[in-house]
């Protein structure tokens, strides 16, 4: 994925990719880490080969939303993120990750979840995501933004146990 005279090895973009996305670890501190190690790895650098690793992985991503979209419940719910360096944006704007997770009725399938960035909580994320053949369960926490896709013909909205309970201890 990374191509022919790249600076860095696949398992280099991948060590990169799992740092940031799933340890949580930014881009800069990494450069500090490698930078630890006697390595000037620039995260200019990192950043493009994040970008060519995602751009390789498309089709993939394809995949994962058109059985998302053919799963018969459908779990979603969103979270505020801060990012930084946005173009045109200041770094407190908040935005949103959206979050969508596909079941099935196989007890041993694993579940599929898809991530998606987006700059607005506005319920047109979600339908775009969920798309317009979408049919069977939507399970979501309270925020209205997902109202108008529940009353859609075929979609039985229902609600979030964890998030209903929490409001019991708050």
């Amino acid at each position: 994925m990374t191509g022919p005279g790249s600076l860095l090895s696949n398992s280099t973009a991948a060590f990169i990719i799992v740092n940031k996305f799933c340890d949580g670890l930014p881009l800069y501190r990494q450069e500090a880490l490698f930078a630890r190690m006697g390595l000037d790895l620039a995260r200019g650098t990192m950043a493009r080969h994040v970008i060519r690793v995602a751009k390789a992985l498309q089709p993939l991503m394809d995949c994962l939303q058109r059985d998302i979209r053919n799963s018969p419940v459908l779990g979603f719910d969103e979270t505020e993120v801060q990012v930084l360096k946005e173009d045109g944006r200041p770094p407190t704007a908040a935005s949103r990750m959206w979050i969508a997770r596909g079941f099935t009725a196989d007890e041993e399938a694993k579940p599929f979840v898809w991530f998606a960035y987006h700059d607005s909580r506005s319920g047109d994320v979600a339908e775009a995501m969920i798309g317009s053949s979408f049919s069977g369960f939507l399970q979501t926490d309270g925020y209205a933004g997902y109202n108008r896709i529940g009353k859609r013909p075929g979609i039985v909205h229902v609600g979030c146990w964890a998030h209903i309970r929490r409001k019991f201890h708050e």
